[in-house]
């Protein structure tokens, strides 16, 4: 019998409901493998640093949106990025050719129809030939010895939002209307992304630990929302009941730092609103078609810890 937050999707048979548990089980193991190394930056980068890592993603962001890949291709393509400069000293000027090339390499796994490498020359401004990418290519294929088969928080993103609206057994910790269910995912997958953007959190945190976090403050920020004018907010010891810590896999104490280093990253978004670096994901997230979750998480998570 398929797990009970699985009966759902029985008639579903592209969710795999009978076979799911054992997925995202073997999932968990091997998330533990082809792991950006934790410190690449101080240990095998001279040029490079932590502020040109998020240039570079957040532009790969905006390419991926701009192309309309898949999401799946952007956190494998960031995956790419980090474990081939974990191994592999690069120059400052070559920086944007090891990130294009690692979309190249995503979207051939991930997309139906992947960009052509014309139009990846094209949205470097032409700085790079064909024969540079195809040649880039070559060298990251061998660094990372074809492993291009790689865990990423997409998956779990999806698993834990599943979990958190499937809760049969508990007070559910999602809201009942599918609207805000919605929003709740929309805020996972925004906040996410800031993860992705962070040096310090793609390397530190395993990507369950990093949608675990997700889970936990975007169900946060919605029952402070939902219950606003209640004279007594939800704990935190509700929100993660025994149903999300079995689905997940964590206490909370277990992904405290991560959530910690989360709510850092949403307050430097709040701080830095009106600014025009680093501005793909709010710009991203503050469309309606993706609940405009950007225009109102920093604030209402400000009142939150204030």
């Amino acid at each position: 019998m398929s797990p009970h937050i699985d009966r759902n999707y029985d008639e579903c048979p592209e969710h795999v409901p009978d076979f799911a548990k054992d997925i995202f089980d073997n999932l968990r193991e091997k998330e533990l493998k082809h792991r950006p190394k934790n410190g690449y930056m101080g240990t095998k980068q001279d040029e490079i640093t932590e502020s040109m890592r998020a240039i570079l993603v957040d532009w790969l962001i905006d390419v991926c949106f701009k192309f309309g890949l898949h999401i799946e291709t952007l956190y494998l393509c960031v995956n790419l990025t980090d474990r081939f400069l974990s191994k592999s000293r690069i120059s400052r000027s070559k920086l944007q050719l090891v990130g294009v090339t690692a979309l190249l390499l995503a979207a051939k796994y991930e997309e139906i129809y992947p960009p052509s490498i014309r139009k990846l020359k094209e949205i470097c401004a032409d700085i790079y030939s064909r024969e540079h990418i195809l040649q880039m290519e070559q060298i990251m294929l061998d660094t990372l010895r074809y492993n291009l088969t790689v865990v990423t928080p997409f998956q779990f993103v999806s698993r834990f939002w599943k979990a958190a609206c499937n809760d049969e057994q508990h007070d559910s910790v999602m809201p009942e209307d599918q609207d805000s269910q919605l929003t709740i995912k929309h805020m996972m997958f925004y906040m996410s992304e800031l993860l992705l953007l962070d040096y310090q959190s793609a390397v530190q945190f395993l990507p369950s630990v990093q949608s675990a976090a997700c889970l936990f403050v975007s169900l946060k920020i919605a029952h402070s929302i939902e219950n606003r004018d209640a004279a007594q907010s939800t704990s935190d010891e509700d929100l993660w009941n025994d149903h999300v810590h079995y689905y997940t896999g964590y206490k909370l104490v277990d992904i405290q730092s991560c959530v910690d280093r989360l709510i850092h990253l949403i307050e430097k978004e709040r701080l830095h609103a009106t600014s025009t670096k680093l501005n793909t994901i709010r710009k991203k997230w503050s469309r309606s078609s993706r609940s405009r979750v950007a225009t109102f998480v920093p604030d209402h998570l400000a009142l939150l810890s204030a």
